[in-house]
């Protein structure tokens, strides 16, 4: 099969969608940055054309859920228990997929921190 890989680029945005574990979540559309206590938030977009599936799990905190990313262009955001061991996999169909350590991009999450990872074209 072939297929490209999704591209992302990510920034820290200064500043701290809770989701249950099933088969399918849908993060909070929201335009700031405001983690509950204790929490970090990523946000997340889709600026492709298909749904993104994006899965986001660090073993040391129990943390593994799936969410579908809409392709609408917007942040969304997840709030999540500090660690340096989360991965993501993201994948759409028809365009490609991309997995990588949250901690080579970011560093450890940190509560009360924001951080963002668009993927787009």
């Amino acid at each position: 099969s072939g297929g490209t890989t999704v591209s992302a680029t990510a920034t820290r945005v200064p500043g701290a969608a809770t989701a249950t574990r099933a088969p399918t979540a849908r993060p909070t559309t929201a335009s700031t940055c405001n983690p509950p206590p204790g929490q970090a938030r990523l946000w997340v977009k889709n600026g492709y054309s298909g749904v993104m599936r994006f899965t986001i799990g660090a073993p040391d905190v129990g943390f593994q859920k799936d969410f579908d990313i809409p392709a609408d262009g917007q942040f969304h955001y997840i709030d999540l228990p500090p660690s340096d061991k989360y991965t993501y996999s993201a994948s759409i169909p028809g365009v490609g997929k991309a997995s990588q350590k949250l901690a080579d991009i970011f560093g450890p999450f940190v509560a009360g921190q924001c951080y963002s990872l668009p993927f787009q074209p």
